[in-house]
């Protein structure tokens, strides 16, 4: 089983920290049933569409490369 963690997102005042809390909450849950956590913490805010909610094309892409790193470990 795995998990992956939620990007980031600026579109609301405070999202950031959220995010930020839920992927905390996220890795301890995963820690404790030892499931692996797939990480975006290359995905920033320069990856984001204009609304800052969405991922732009560049941030998509990290993020699939993310998924296909998972899929191509031994």
């Amino acid at each position: 089983m795995v998990l992956s963690e939620c990007i980031i997102r600026t579109d609301r005042k405070g999202m950031k920290i959220k995010v930020n809390e839920l992927n905390k909450a996220i890795r301890n849950f995963a820690k404790e049933k030892n499931i692996y956590v797939i990480e975006h913490e290359g995905i920033n805010e320069h990856h984001l569409a204009r609304k800052k909610l969405h991922l732009n094309a560049k941030g998509k892409s990290i993020l699939e490369l993310g998924f296909k790193d998972f899929l191509c470990k031994d």
